[in-house]
């Protein structure tokens, strides 16, 4: 384990980091896991201090055994005013503060509302006692960090890594032919697509991202961020803003996780600021060295997911999520003993993965460190941008602690020839032009915006899971991809691939005709109109219908699910040149609409100029007859 760092020359806050993995209650909905996120402070003038090194050493362990949230650090301060300007910064404090240094700063910050709770850690428990009775959220006073643990230890322990927490990877065979349709295979496709699309995209406006936010999270604590976010956002760097705490973070790591391209579209303001920020901090710190750079993260895999690794030397393997590595190996060990000491053995394996970098080469993911921009992380912390792509080496046991495995990464480099070959099986010449891409952007975020409804439908149909929701919101989105880029034959073989597996799963749980086939099968509708297959578009966009139909007005998302549907049929029979027939279905879906959507809202807005247009069209027709 590394030293505990003082401060820099530029004061910086630095701190420990003390683990890399979020856990979160699995009877929590997905969108709530980081509500409560603790921000642990350890405030007192003697760390550091070389007598007292091995003290302030015990206490860091001890705390890490019980802190055990994503990325989590203790933030220690040797200063008041610093401790209460970083206060100030975040959310939900857990605050542990020695009694000199306590009798200053609790005055002044103990009616903040981001103080949770507050614990005086001192060496004579007498001297302190009668004073801190007068401070609600002082919960005791300690002169044992075992007893302080143990009093922290119902706020952090008893939560369990969900398959929806841990990092989620795909891996492919050596010698990628992205053009068959294997899931695995298609994820790296998806992967590559996405990130191109989404870097382009730029149909989304910053305002339409806060909404967006707050229509996904709505509780106070949400509210409080977000507000914070739009209204000091030119304060701070991207980083900051992502590294704060888990609210940025889970919204965009969840999405990569689960195959959102929803949520990844309209968090696209933020996410292309991140990404330019991240490449002006690589190329800032470029360096012309042929020594590799070597960067440690850590995770608790399955058998399964072991037995594939090991087994797949030379083969690719893409992670979805942006991802946080150390240049020092001992951090992520931190949360490998963290999950020992905390469970009894499992069926999972433990890993140390180990990222090697050329230094000279273009990466295919861009990478910095961040503990420059960000006081939130450990100084050492690298950020690698989402959808990274590795190649697997050598699998063997860590000699100095055996019950780790090492696996071996290379960061492949952007002009890697498999990477070159995927993107040449995109059929289209015009791949590389930003206009063009920005037009598929808007495109692909109209039609997702539609059925909005879409990841909640899967939660809802196929249990809140990354096993069960990944593939089909990765064939559904590639549906939605390929058609925005007038590839219709695959656009329908990824609908019908994702048909496929809601009816598999529908053998074991899920009801018959439920709701998450009907944006299907209306987005296939349209596809065929576009190939001239009239009767097919038609057909397939009444099923669409007939299946909410089936279900009561009341029920959850019937509203949304009826007005993109009937704007679907408007569109497909207008295109016929049924212009009554269009007038007619636009107007149940506006109809729709308004029963969850404001008059002014764009949407609502756009629906009442079609229905204008259409009644010029009607008046015309009717003069020439």
């Amino acid at each position: 384990m590394g030293p505990i760092h003082g401060k820099d020359s530029n004061n910086k806050f630095q701190h420990l980091r003390i683990c890399l993995f979020k856990t979160g209650r699995s009877d929590k909905n997905l969108n709530e896991t980081y509500v409560d996120s603790p921000v642990v402070v350890w405030s007192d003038g003697s760390i550091g201090k070389n007598s007292n090194s091995n003290d302030d050493l015990n206490t860091l362990i001890q705390l890490g055994h019980i802190v055990n949230q994503q990325r989590k650090l203790i933030h220690t301060f040797t200063e008041l005013d610093q401790c209460q300007d970083f206060i100030k910064c975040v959310n939900n404090v857990f605050l542990i503060v020695s009694g000199t240094m306590g009798q200053q700063l609790v005055p002044l910050i103990h009616d903040l509302e981001q103080i949770h709770s507050i614990y005086i850690f001192c060496m004579n428990k007498h001297k302190y006692e009668s004073w801190a009775k007068d401070y609600r959220k002082i919960q005791g006073v300690f002169t044992k960090i075992e007893d302080l643990c143990e009093c922290l230890r119902k706020y952090f322990v008893g939560q369990s890594l969900s398959e929806c927490e841990k990092l989620q990877f795909d891996l492919v065979s050596r010698n990628l032919r992205l053009q068959k349709n294997d899931e695995r295979e298609l994820s790296f496709l998806y992967a590559i697509l996405s990130k191109v699309i989404l870097a382009n995209m730029n149909s989304i406006k910053q305002q339409d991202m806060i909404d967006y936010c707050r229509m996904e999270n709505k509780n106070k604590n949400h509210e409080k961020l977000i507000d914070q976010w739009k209204n000091h956002y030119e304060q701070h760097n991207p980083v900051w803003w992502f590294t704060r705490d888990n609210f940025l973070q889970e919204i965009i790591n969840r999405a990569l996780q689960l195959h959102d391209f929803l949520t990844l579209c309209m968090m696209s303001p933020f996410l292309n600021d991140l990404c330019d920020k991240l490449e002006q901090l690589y190329r800032q710190q470029l360096s012309s060295s042929s020594d590799l750079l070597h960067l440690y993260f850590s995770q608790s895999v399955s058998n399964d997911e072991f037995l594939k690794l090991r087994t797949n030397k030379n083969g690719l393997m893409c992670i979805n999520e942006f991802l946080f590595a150390n240049t020092d190996e001992n951090i992520p060990l931190i949360f490998l003993e963290h999950e020992n000491f905390k469970h009894s053995p499992t069926n999972n394996v433990n890993v140390l993965f180990k990222i090697s970098i050329s230094q000279t080469n273009v990466p295919n993911a861009l990478y910095a460190n961040i503990g420059t921009v960000s006081q939130f992380v450990h100084e050492k912390d690298y950020l690698i941008s989402m959808s990274s792509i590795y190649r697997i080496g050598t699998v063997e046991a860590l000699p100095e602690i055996p019950s780790v495995w090492l696996i071996h990464l290379t960061l492949l480099d952007q002009d890697d020839q498999e990477l070159i070959n995927s993107i040449q099986n995109i059929d289209t010449d015009e791949f590389y032009d930003d206009d063009y891409l920005a037009l598929v952007g808007s495109n692909i975020s109209d039609k997702l915006n539609q059925f909005k409804s879409t990841r909640k439908l899967c939660e809802q149909t196929l249990k809140p899971e990354a096993k069960h929701i990944r593939p089909v919101l990765l064939h559904y989105n590639m549906g939605i991809i390929y058609d925005a880029l007038n590839d219709f034959n695959k656009a329908l073989d990824q609908y019908k691939s994702a048909i496929k597996l809601i009816r598999d799963y529908e053998q074991h749980d899920a009801p018959k005709g439920n709701l998450l086939f009907a944006p299907i099968y209306s987005n296939m509708g349209l596809t065929y109109q576009k190939m001239n297959m009239s009767i097919h578009a038609f057909d397939h966009v009444f099923r669409a219908l007939t299946i909410i139909s089936n279900h009561p007005e009341n029920s959850l998302f019937h509203s949304e699910l009826s007005s993109g549907v009937y704007f679907n049929l408007g569109y497909t029979v207008h295109q016929q040149g049924q212009i009554r027939e269009a007038k007619n279905y636009y107007e149940h879906a506006l109809k729709s609409l308004q029963k969850y959507l404001p008059n002014d809202h764009p949407t609502v807005v756009k629906l009442h100029d079609i229905l204008n247009s259409l009644k010029s069209e009607d008046e015309t027709a009717k003069h020439s007859d």
